[in-house]
This record gives C-alpha cells, structure tokens and sequence, in this order.
C-alpha cells in the first residue's frame, strides 16, 4: 500500500485514473497532413480522479481506491493526486505495472477535444484488493465503468454498510446490467443516456432511467444543452453557463465531483444543478481536466456574477 494519511474520506473512488498529453491545434487535421500545436500539458485526468480531485479543492476529505503501476506515468499520476490533496491510503503500486493515457487535441476557439486513449498494460485494481474499511467509512463511493469488476465489487460493499453509491456511465459496458442495480445517483452523459435507453432525447431517457433504474437521482449532461436532473421531489433543467471555453476536456468529471458537494451539503436538486455546472463551466478556462478545477469561493462568486447580468 501507498498513499498519504488525511482524514478519513468522506467520498472514496474506484476507477479510471490516467496520464492525459494535450495539444492545442487551430484546427483538426486533414489525414497525411501535419500542423504545429499552440500550446501542449502532461497532467494527470482521468473520471473518477478528476471527480475526486475536484471534491478536493471544495475542501471535501477524498480517497482514491486505485493500482498504480512504478513506470514513469504511474509515478506521475500517483504523485498529481497526491499534491491535490486525495488520500491515496488504500491504493497498491504495482512492480512493472503502468497506466492508461490519452492523447487529447483541443481546436483552438471552440475548446472541442478528440481523445485517443488506451489502457493497454494498465494496472487494474482487483475485486479482492479493495479495502473494505475505507468505503464502509466513506459517505459516498464514486464509480466509473473502466474497472467494472473492481466497481462491482466495491459497490456491494457500499450497499452492506448504507454507503451512498454514483456512478459516472458515458459508455455502454456489457457489465453495466450487473452495475446498475447497485448505484444510488446515476450521472450520465447524452450519448449514454440516449444509447441505453432508445431514447431519442434526454428528457425521454432522464425519465426512463428514474423510473427503470434504482437510482433516487439521475443527471445526464449534454454539453453546451446544460444538464436534465430528476429526484424523488420532481426534475429539474439546468442550462450551460456562457464562456469563452479554451478546453472543454474534463468538464464532465468536473460536473461530477461538484454534483456530490451538492449532495453532501443536502442541498435541492435546483442548487446542485447550478453548481455543478458552474463547476464545469469554470473548468473550462484552461488547459486539461484537472488545472482549472475551481475553489469554493470561485465557484460561488461565477454563481452570484451570473445571477447578477441576469437581474
């Protein structure tokens, strides 16, 4: 084991943590063509790392369940989450084991993003090195589907102990019949949330995933369409907020790990939304998923501006 000593988690997660290389382009390339970047990071991303980084800097107590291998980018990743401030007590370093990346070109202007990624020689956490103790302590377990068996795993365990589980869904896994049953706050993307349910819109797919899922919460978030929500109280619309967005990587797990603040401050589902997106938004103002993670205060204060233009 390796990691650092904090206090105990209040949101534990299990799930992809990976090496992101970025470039800034003016534009996509043509095929057999060739074109300078404008500017280029090596930074730590991943969905549920991002998520749990971004639970850090809203000054809540996380905990990343993860396998890192000692190659250089495992050193790099386990090294980003430590200096975010994620406890890293129930993660393993695996000899010879290394990690995921993905190279991700950002178009200048629009901050849209292509992402080329892959998990060949990953290290995996497996079912049976999970520690228990941690997510039994932990208000709130975060999942996505890149180490389902892990994930499965990990969410029986939350369930025995009362343990709130969400999951970040933005592709269809064979094995997400056998997750889904298990999830609490069910946080999706469009394309998921259309996939998996036929529908040929959010609103239709938010409903069906309410009524045909056991989560109590359901998100989809649809990019610049904002965020369509539905709780046991009613559902709720949320709009993007208007920025200028040099890269929209990350924003999602950003989203995310803002939406579990909402619900450990038990706030309405309105207000979670809203701050979510704020989140979101603000990550958008600089380079890779993790840089332009807001504070508290900045989040807060993007908020009260917003609310201002609009009086």
């Amino acid at each position: 084991m390796s990691g650092n000593s904090c206090s105990q988690p209040k949101v534990i997660g299990v799930g992809a943590a990976v090496v992101d290389y970025i470039g800034v382009v003016d534009r996509y390339p043509d095929p057999d063509t060739q074109i300078e970047m404008q500017s280029f990071s090596k930074q730590t991303g991943g969905n549920v790392a991002t998520a749990l980084v971004t639970l850090a800097r809203l000054g809540v107590d996380t905990g990343f369940l993860g396998k890192f291998g000692d190659d250089e980018l495992g050193r790099q990743v386990h090294a980003g989450l430590l200096d975010h401030g994620v406890n890293l007590d129930g993660s393993i370093i695996q000899a010879g084991g290394s990690m995921g990346f993905a190279f991700i070109i950002v178009e200048a202007g629009t901050g849209r993003r292509t992402i080329l990624w892959t998990g060949d020689g990953k290290a995996h956490l497996t079912a049976e090195e999970l520690n228990h103790q941690l997510i039994l302590s932990s208000q709130y377990l975060h999942l996505d589907h890149y180490s389902i068996d892990a994930a499965i795993a990990a969410a029986k365990i939350a369930k025995q102990g009362g343990v709130q589980v969400v999951l970040d869904a933005e592709s269809v896994h064979p094995d997400i019949e056998s997750l889904l049953p298990l999830v609490d706050v069910l946080i999706v993307c469009a394309a998921f949330a259309c996939e998996y349910t036929g529908c040929d819109d959010c609103e239709d797919a938010l409903n069906f995933l309410h009524k045909n899922t056991a989560a109590h919460t359901v998100a989809i978030t649809a990019g610049d369409e904002g965020s369509y929500c539905r709780d046991n109280a009613g559902t709720h619309r949320q709009l993007a907020f208007p920025v200028s967005a040099l890269d929209t990587t990350g924003c999602g797990d950003v989203y995310h790990g803002a939406f579990i603040y909402g619900l450990i401050e038990q706030w309405p589902l309105a207000r979670i939304a809203e701050f979510a997106s704020a989140a979101a938004a603000l990550n958008c103002r600089a380079l890779g998923g993790q840089s332009g993670i807001p504070d508290l205060a900045e989040v807060e204060q993007f908020i009260r501006m917003h609310s201002a233009q609009q009086a």
